[in-house]
């Protein structure tokens, strides 16, 4: 099958699906991938960021930061095999191989279509402006592109407790999504000056803080790569997705969730922020509820709806 078709299908169920390139037929197709793995049949590999422009590990990435997708053609393997050995790992044995995320079983129940909302499955190829803004109706547990499902979410808890698992098109970690959470994503036109993540993170991100500014709650500040906390405290998280010209911002804002699913759903992160210094999930996070605001998840939304039209229509 077509490696479009195999993705689309994935794509569709909320899934992740697992490509080789250079051993297989897939290797005619060109892919779209988040995370490239970089190995050999003897089992070395190393995980790199890439450049979206030219396609190969980008210098300046660091691992915690949201990957982007690149295209990736047959002939882009010599110059990655060539990137890991400039790197001081060289394959052992055998051919290079270039691979995305490896294909988890996830739970069998299929996403509402609110769940599929509320990830933006939807919106990776959407036309800018677009906002959507939510207040999540029923628990469900989205994981971005760049992370293994079985590695950052009990899956079997998920499974047991009939909770839906979706894979959203943006970076970033794990999260629950549950009453008193208020989820929202912005397409915006990309700028073609502007080839990195980090200067639309503190756009958006500094949207997100005016909103809850006008509602009160002062002192929010952007920690670690897209997190929006009072003081050491996680309030919200953002991830981003660029591609092909747009820019998917997506966030999603504790107003007064049970933060008690955190634990019960996801496991540590395999990737954390600094500042969070091994923190487990109840002491990382807190929700305006807690820290004294009084505004409702629809406040909340109203305002957010506001603030990220304004930047997905600003020219």
């Amino acid at each position: 099958m077509l490696a479009e078709g195999v993705l689309d299908q994935e794509r569709d169920r909320g899934g992740v699906v697992e490509v080789r390139v250079g051993e297989h037929d897939l290797a005619d197709t060109p892919l779209c991938i988040e995370w490239q793995r970089l190995g050999d049949r003897a089992g070395v590999e190393g995980e790199f960021a890439v450049d979206q422009e030219r396609g190969h590990p980008a210098r300046w990435a660091r691992p915690a930061e949201a990957p982007q997708d690149v295209p990736l053609h047959p002939q882009s393997i010599g110059h990655k095999r060539a990137q890991v050995f400039a790197s001081g790992r060289p394959p052992r044995a055998g051919t290079a191989t270039i691979r995305a995320v490896g294909a988890v079983p996830l739970p069998s129940l299929p996403p509402s279509d609110h769940a599929r909302s509320l990830a933006g499955l939807d919106l990776a190829g959407a036309r800018p402006p677009v906002v959507r803004v939510e207040a999540a109706r029923e628990v469900v547990v989205v994981v971005s592109r760049s992370r293994s499902p079985e590695r950052e979410i009990f899956l079997e808890r998920c499974a047991g407790d009939g909770v839906p698992v979706v894979v959203r098109p943006s970076g970033g970690g794990a999260v629950v999504l549950a009453p008193g959470v208020v989820a929202a994503s912005a397409v915006l036109a990309a700028d073609p000056a502007v080839r990195f993540p980090e200067p639309y993170f503190r756009r958006c991100c500094g949207a997100v803080a005016a909103a809850l500014a006008a509602l009160g709650v002062a002192g929010v500040e952007m920690r670690g790569v897209s997190d929006l906390c009072l003081g050491d405290r996680k309030v919200a998280g953002s991830s981003l997705r660029l591609a092909g010209g747009r820019v998917l911002f997506q966030v999603s804002v504790l107003v007064d969730p049970d933060l008690g699913l955190l634990d019960r759903y996801l496991r540590h992160p395999s990737r954390e922020p600094e500042y969070r210094a091994g923190r487990g999930h109840r002491e990382f996070v807190t929700s305006l509820r807690l820290a004294g605001c009084a505004a409702t998840v629809r406040d909340v939304a109203a305002v957010l709806d506001e603030r990220l039209r304004s930047e997905a229509e600003a020219r």
